[in-house]
């Protein structure tokens, strides 16, 4: 138990004044005789305490305050220490009773004479309003002014910064931050208790530091800020400062078209006010939900990208918002194996964004459409050049290449996939290969801490875009086989990630034993989450004029071997027509 937790339970009523809890009566004493009142103190930041009652005295630290009511104390004490700043008092020679004019201006926004009473409102010798700040001991220590002609705000300088309305809160209830004085005038007009403003707007926190003890007494802060992007700020900013877990926000959808609690209480009426307030939700803390919340997750009906090869779509697949690792020795055939993938992706109509360290983008789009041609349609190694324009036209829209060869860095590239994601609607991305993503003037250590840190930010780029991440990451051993414990040497990206795929091209002996059939490479799923599926190997072929993978036979025609897609394709430049028709 710490010393907010005690004082609420035994110590009421009391007040906090700078960093002392205060009760009214002595704990020990009870005030003798005469009752009397606040001679009792705590000290929020040394954890003593003492009565200053004479026939009393009684002095001591928390732990035996504790002790007395029976509690176990916190071990730790407050590492809150106020910065030590010097202030002066408010000037009072310019200010003057309220005008007409001042009372004319608040009137518009429903503000009543008894509401600017009450708060000691007044005007200065120029006609400008003046809001006096008075402390919990109703001491004057800061003054702001609001221009009647122009919206215009400004405070007297060197005066301490506090809530706006601290001197009428009362510590039994929920504290009410809004961000303006006109909005706290506003909740008082609507019958609203311990209401208070922020004193400087919503990026100012100054005013923290000098509240900070007296904010501890609130069992419950409702942050009632502006409907704007400032506003939300403030709202992010003062809950991290105050306590998350006390805080309670107004939602969205109580503004209705409007910006504050005053035009709220102006346009609909103090009842919307007060339902905003009372329908004031928990602050939530960024990723935090109720499980109950989450949206139903069906695995069967969930959209799944298939590699199209016979029995690996039966062990894997790739659903969106999943991050998968590839891995394999050097030369095994990762990277042709995936740009054979990212052609299926398009086939699915999933638009895909690479990112190759390792092959440049003349290379790359070479490699990828001899797999898209087929053997049919190549000759000499190299894809037919009429067959080459058809399949650019048909990919041209839906496959983005990051081409900074040799140049890759982490940061940029999820900008660049954040972009591509935004304005193309690209779901499935492809990295090869992590190494040429990070910087590799580090040591081993750092490196591969913040090759971790990469993948992270990739799970939560696939998470947050609902997209699909493939990266390939080479093992820190080379052997013939490679476990997912063998990722970059460390076990942590594999555990984190969802699939984990390997590629193997088999040796020549293993080829000639037939052990796995006819084929001459394998697919091996080591890991995948959902399906609980590891270790499985699936026995491939590759083709090495169309570079493909396949199970049986290497027949695979895409969309633009179609047809009616051709004809999609045929020129429609009216001179060109012409030209035909003449010839014709």
């Amino acid at each position: 138990m710490n010393a907010i937790e005690l004082a609420r339970k035994y110590l009421r009523p009391y007040k906090i004044v700078s960093s002392e809890v205060i009760p009214m009566h002595c704990p020990f004493c009870g005030g003798g005789e005469k009752r009397d009142k606040y001679t009792f103190a705590l000290n929020l930041h040394n954890n003593n305490y003492n009565c200053k009652r004479g026939k009393c005295g009684k002095a001591g630290t928390f732990f035996g305050l504790a002790k007395l009511f029976n509690e176990t104390a916190d071990k730790e004490k407050s590492s809150y220490k106020p910065k030590k700043a010097s202030y002066i008092k408010p000037s009072k020679r310019n200010l003057r009773g309220m005008t007409d004019k001042g009372v004319e201006y608040l009137a518009e926004r429903l503000i009543s004479l008894a509401t600017i009473e009450k708060n000691k409102i007044v005007t200065d010798d120029k006609g400008n309003i003046a809001f006096p700040f008075f402390d919990e001991n109703e001491e004057f220590v800061f003054l702001k002014y609001r221009s009647i002609e122009k919206k215009k705000m400004w405070r007297e300088k060197q005066t301490k910064p506090i809530l706006y309305g601290m001197q009428h809160c009362d510590n039994e209830y929920p504290l009410i931050i809004v961000e303006g004085e006109i909005d706290k005038l506003t909740l008082d007009e609507c019958s609203v208790i311990n209401a208070v403003s922020v004193p400087s707007g919503s990026e100012d926190f100054e005013w923290v530091d000098n509240c900070y003890y007296w904010l501890l007494q609130f069992q419950e802060i409702i942050i009632f800020g502006d409907n704007d992007s400032a506003g939300q700020k403030m709202i992010e900013q003062l809950a991290r400062r105050v306590g998350e877990y006390k805080c309670k926000v107004v939602d969205a959808e109580h503004y209705k078209d409007c910006k504050d609690a005053n035009e709220i209480y102006v346009k609909y009426g103090k009842e919307q006010v007060i339902k905003a307030i009372k329908n004031a939700k928990d602050y939530q803390m960024s990723g935090l939900i109720r499980l109950s919340d989450a949206k139903a997750f069906d695995m069967e009906s969930s959209p799944k990208i298939k590699f199209n090869i016979e029995e690996l779509d039966n062990y894997i697949s790739l659903m969106l918002g999943q991050v998968s690792i590839v891995t394999g020795t050097n030369a095994s055939g990762k990277s042709t194996f995936l740009s054979q993938i990212l052609a299926e992706c398009i086939e699915q109509n999933y638009r895909v964004c690479a990112y190759s360290g390792e092959l440049p983008a003349p290379v790359f789009r070479f490699w990828f459409e001899l797999q898209m041609a087929g053997p049919k349609h190549i000759k000499e190694g190299k894809v037919i050049k009429t067959v080459s324009n058809l399949m650019r036209s048909w990919y041209k829209d839906k496959f983005f290449f990051l081409d900074c060869f040799n140049d890759g860095v982490d940061d940029d590239i999820i900008k660049t996939f954040e972009y591509v994601y935004k304005r193309y609607d690209v779901k499935v991305f492809l990295i090869d290969n992590l190494m040429t993503v990070l910087y590799t003037d580090v040591n081993e250590k750092d490196y591969y801490r913040r090759q971790s840190q990469f993948v992270g930010k990739m799970i939560t780029f696939a998470h947050k875009y609902n997209a699909h991440v493939i990266i390939v990451a080479h093992p820190k051993k080379t052997k013939e086989r490679v476990s997912k414990e063998d990722v970059g040497g460390l076990m942590e990206l594999t555990n984190r990630v969802d699939n984990v795929i390997a590629v193997h091209r088999l040796s020549e002996a293993e080829i000639m034993s037939k052990k796995y059939g006819d084929s001459d490479a394998i697919i091996e799923v080591l890991k995948n989450r959902y399906s609980g599926h590891q270790e499985k190997k699936i026995g491939l072929r590759f083709d090495t004029v169309s570079k493909r993978f396949y199970r049986w036979n290497n027949d695979r025609t895409y969309s633009w071997d179609v047809k009616s897609f051709e004809n999609e394709c045929i020129d429609d430049n009216p001179f060109t027509k012409k030209g035909s028709e003449e010839q014709k």
